[in-house]
């Protein structure tokens, strides 16, 4: 999980570098492991409505480009969290979360009932 951290003391703007930080890992893990599938997955919701439009949901958009451009596409499949964890109005579900930030039990099972087919209906269609 690379990126909401950054939030805090971040570069301005905060989604720019973000962004750039998380794409310079997806390349350098590709440079060390060529063959490796990357599962890029969305950053989670906040429980800070603000920090969730103005850095969460425009990295998490950058990052669902970034995974279909040409250069990333043969290797990263992109994996939407975030609407899994909001409410139907867009807030953070609270309960899946031990401090509005990191999921709990709760939401590590969201998280793996998500995660766990994704991987499988990928290795299918790489097949």
């Amino acid at each position: 999980m690379a990126g909401i951290n950054n939030s805090w003391a971040a570069e301005d703007p905060a989604a720019d570098s973000i962004f750039e930080g998380v794409r310079a890992i997806v390349r350098a893990v590709h440079a060390h492991k060529p063959h490796t599938r990357v599962v890029l997955q969305s950053i989670l919701p906040t429980n800070d409505d603000a920090k969730n439009a103005a850095v969460v949901r425009p990295v998490n958009a950058r990052l669902a480009e970034m995974a279909r451009a040409p250069e990333f596409a043969r290797y990263v499949a992109w994996l939407d969290l975030y609407a899994a964890f909001v409410d139907v109005s867009g807030h953070q579900i609270g309960t899946d979360f031990i401090d509005g930030l990191h999921p709990n039990a709760q939401g590590y099972r969201i998280w793996r009932d998500r995660l766990v087919p994704f991987l499988a209906a990928d290795r299918q269609k790489r097949r």
